[in-house]
């Protein structure tokens, strides 16, 4: 069952009814005008705007939907809210979004994604923000820097299953610096040591091991 509020989409009746909208109103619930105006009145109702605003994410579902285009009295609201943001400048501006990126930037997945997928490129402005989360240092590193990213590297390394995914699709090759990690988890152990005999630089297990303990 379709639901963008507290309101079911099965149970709302097919026809303007005044008197259900002046209780939404005064309400003012953004999901539930937001799906009365999507469902109901299949077009703009500009006396719930005011309050569909105020919530990012229901204000970039009625831009999408409902306005078809740009909502600029939104957009104050919409910037600030990472998810929003991104979206709103990926499916409706389709162009990056200046005013929104330092809102964007604090948010490691959607920085992410706004990189890869609106900027197509690197996010300065987020770094110091991705740097600090081991999938994302990783994703970022994989998918936009296209290499390693020594400065994310203390980051990755606390993780085993990220040290392991940069260790085999960023660097490559053999990654000491991590060992001490993956080597605390056997199943990733192993697979690392799988990579490293595909990629012709097995070593004995117990060399490796020694090298870490040492």
């Amino acid at each position: 069952m379709e639901r963008y509020s507290n309101i079911p989409v099965s149970k709302l009746s097919q026809q303007r009814d005044p008197e259900k909208e002046k209780k939404l109103l005064d309400q003012a619930a953004p999901g539930s005008l937001y799906t009365y105006a999507r469902h109901i009145i299949k077009g703009r109702w500009p006396e719930a705007e005011p309050f569909i605003m105020k919530n990012p994410k229901r204000s970039f579902y009625y831009a999408l939907y409902i306005i078809g285009g740009r909502w600029p009295e939104a957009e104050p609201h919409i910037q600030k809210d990472p998810e929003a943001a991104y979206a709103y400048s990926k499916y409706l501006l389709k162009e990056p979004w200046p005013e929104a990126e330092p809102h964007i930037a604090t948010d490691s997945e959607w920085a992410f994604n706004y990189a890869k997928e609106v900027l197509e490129g690197r996010f300065s402005e987020a770094e110091p923000y991705l740097v600090n989360d081991p999938a994302y240092a990783y994703f970022y590193a994989r998918d936009i820097l296209g290499g390693r990213w020594p400065e994310a590297e203390e980051t990755i390394i606390k993780d085993p299953s990220w040290s392991l995914g940069y260790a085999k699709n960023v660097i490559k090759d053999r990654f000491p610096e991590a060992e001490s990690t993956l080597v605390k988890d056997s199943d990733i152990w192993e697979e690392y040591q799988e990579f490293l005999n595909d990629i012709g630089k097995g070593m004995d297990a117990w060399t490796i091991e020694e090298e870490i303990w040492s």
